[in-house]
């Protein structure tokens, strides 16, 4: 256990700059080992360091956390300051990390969640909060009941108050071309007629299902952390926690808002990006950076600039109509000249392979092996067998029976992946010309879709023929798939938001399962079912005509979960 000496740690980074942190804790009066700590609590401090020890002030007294306090370089005195109210005060449960270097919101959130998952002790919560904010009490207690009712939930998000107790928009859809369109162009009737192509959410008064919500105030699950990884070092601020429900969406672990959890958001404080006055100042360059950074990580440089010329053209379509009605300026300063100036700087570096991007590791240091490669750019077949070993075995996993669709539909599959490993593409382009002729008969044929960018698991069978489209994510090993299964996305936009079918899973006939899910391990499901949102593992689904939708209501026997109509 840390002493109330000063010691010097090696942060956990990715980037040799970011090396060293100095960590400071106050005597603790009971021993650290009773009573464990769910919940760790990261607070990224730059030069607001009133703010923060506000924000400290507001937890005190809340059990079962532990709460890092990341300095980002302030270069004032910040640390100082907070270092004195922590012992002063004797805030017993509050560490303060000194980062060598300002590296914006990411990397000072995931310097102190690396060492948590590092000390061998990681926490069953991570909750990200802003300096400038005030937790009203029971605001973490009420986030740590939802998620542990909901253990498919892996994030949520409080409702964020402003000063005078009026209630922020925290939670919206994902950005996209149409909503950056109507974001700048700012005319209601556009709104009105489509409002799905609007970011704005009504504000729920119930916990409920959203795209994303504020990292000002946000609860992560630790099986989520270890499942997609951490923040994207590469956003310095802003963004960030976009991209990151939406990695967590596409991975099966879908995004709440939980009114019920009431954070308080001193605007502006922290950042001058935003609050009071924000429209006088111009558009820190930044931002700029991270949404390009966003777009074209996630949907490709095409469409980055696409959105771009949307953003472009509702932004001029504003100024024009506001000009024409007399109306005062109420955007911030040149930002039109500002965000032409942006589009035509070099797109990020490295944001081309979204794949590759996809997991922030936790470990104390960078990952030795490869990055992943882009999906459909790489031979995805199961690595311990070659191209035959694998067909001989599918070809047993049939009956030995090459009469039957599904075994044909899993070769092509197979084929269609190992094409991948030919590096020059004059000599694949036969092989791919081979595989497509022989996927468009086995689709025309026999009903059956089963693209090549599929991660086709070991002993797979496809038991009918007719009505089997399959799009999906990944597929396990020992996967039954029957009759008239249908796999596919929510949004057609979204094309990587893809199920996820888990080893030992029984599919059975006219299921429907659609979007990012994940059907957990030995799963069965029935006739007639429609899937649209997680199946729980150990489920048995049996009913005709049973729905599984955004709220679920189960029944535990013998450790499974039964699903009544």
């Amino acid at each position: 256990m840390l002493t109330h000496h000063d010691v010097t740690v090696r942060a956990a980074a990715n980037h040799s700059s970011f090396e060293e942190a100095r960590v400071v804790r106050p005597p603790r009066s009971v021993d650290s080992g009773k009573g464990g700590h769910r919940v760790l609590v990261v607070i990224v401090n730059y030069r607001s360091a009133p703010w923060t020890v506000r924000a400290l002030r507001s937890l005190s007294g809340v059990e079962e956390i532990r709460i890092v306090v990341v300095d980002n370089d302030s270069q004032d005195d910040s640390y100082q300051t907070i270092e004195e109210a922590i012992v002063a005060e004797g805030m017993q449960n509050v560490s303060l990390v000194q980062s060598s270097q300002n590296g914006g919101f990411s990397r000072g959130n995931n310097l102190a969640v690396r060492a948590a998952f590092s000390s061998g002790s990681p926490p069953d919560y991570v909750f990200l909060l802003n300096p400038d904010t005030e937790a009203h009490p029971g605001a973490i207690a009420e986030l740590v009941r939802f998620m542990d009712q909901h253990p498919r939930v892996g994030i949520c998000g409080s409702r964020i108050v402003n000063e005078d107790g009026t209630v922020r928009p925290s939670a919206w859809r994902f950005p996209s071309m149409f909503r950056e369109f109507e974001r700048t162009a700012k005319i209601g009737l556009f709104a009105k007629a489509f409002p799905r192509a609007t970011m704005r959410l009504a504000i729920p008064e119930h916990p409920e299902r959203v795209d994303w919500v504020s990292g000002a105030a946000m609860m992560v699950r630790r099986d989520m952390l270890e499942d997609i990884g951490l923040l994207d070092d590469d956003y310095f601020l802003y963004f960030e926690e976009t991209d990151w429900c939406l990695r967590a969406q596409m991975a099966g672990w879908p995004c709440w808002y939980v009114p019920s959890s009431r954070v308080t958001h001193f605007v502006g404080k922290s950042t001058k990006a935003t609050g009071t006055g924000a429209s006088e100042r111009p558009v820190p360059a930044y931002w700029f950076e991270s949404r390009r950074l966003f777009f074209t990580k996630n949907h490709g440089k095409l469409y980055a600039r696409a959105a771009d010329l949307a953003w472009l053209s509702g932004a001029c379509l504003g100024k024009a109509r506001r000009i024409v009605q007399f109306k005062p300026r109420n955007d911030p300063p040149r930002i039109i000249r500002d965000f032409v100036r942006a589009a035509f700087r070099p797109l990020p570096r490295g944001a081309f392979n979204a794949d590759a991007r996809r997991r922030a590791p936790i470990g104390d240091s960078a990952p030795t092996t490869q990055p992943p490669q882009s999906r459909g750019t790489a031979n995805q077949n199961p690595q311990d067998l070659g191209l035959l070993e694998l067909l001989w075995e599918d070809f047993r996993t049939y009956d030995r029976s090459a009469l039957e669709p599904g075994f044909w539909a899993v070769a092509v599959h197979r084929l269609g992946n190992a094409r991948m490993d030919v590096p020059w593409r004059p000599i694949r382009a036969p092989l791919t010309l081979l595989y497509k002729s022989l996927s468009l008969a086995v689709h025309w044929g026999w009903g059956i879709k089963l693209d090549y960018t599929v991660k086709l698991g070991r002993r797979v069978r496809i038991w009918h023929h007719g009505g089997m489209v399959f799009g999906a994510r990944e597929i396990g090993d020992d996967v039954q798939l029957r009759q008239n299964t249908t796999l596919g996305v929510r949004h057609r936009g979204r094309t990587s938001g893809k199920p996820i079918i888990e080893d030992g899973v029984d599919i059975g006939a006219g299921a429907v399962i659609v979007g990012g899910v994940r059907v957990g391990h030995h799963s069965m499901i029935g006739a007639n079912t429609l899937v649209t949102s997680d199946v729980p593992p150990e489920s048995l689904i049996v009913c005709p005509r049973a729905t599984i939708a955004k709220r679920l209501t189960v029944k535990s026997v013998r450790g499974q979960t039964v699903l009544s109509d």
